[in-house]
């Protein structure tokens, strides 16, 4: 996922990696209980090009569009991986 790097979301995950994910629509809305344990991390500048291209061709004009407002806030984005297992 992309975010802003001062987002909640990138805070708490410097603080504590563990979290749950579960199924939801775009629009954050969950469709089960199900919930599952991950871990998260914050990529290294020099991963962000490779994984940013991965989103850009799944998300297309609506990743650019929150770029867009990224650099209008002049708040640098940041991606994050998340993984069922910790990561090292």
């Amino acid at each position: 996922m992309i975010t802003q790097a001062d987002s909640w979301k990138a805070k708490r995950i410097r603080r504590n990696s563990q979290v749950e994910v579960a199924p939801c629509n775009a629009r954050g809305e969950l469709k089960s209980d199900e919930k599952v344990t991950a871990y998260a991390r914050i990529l290294p500048s020099e991963e962000f090009d490779s994984a940013y291209k991965l989103l850009l061709k799944k998300y297309g004009m609506q990743l650019r569009f929150f770029r867009m407002l990224y650099f209008l806030r002049r708040t640098p984005a940041i991606c994050i991986e998340i993984s069922p297992e910790p990561f090292e």
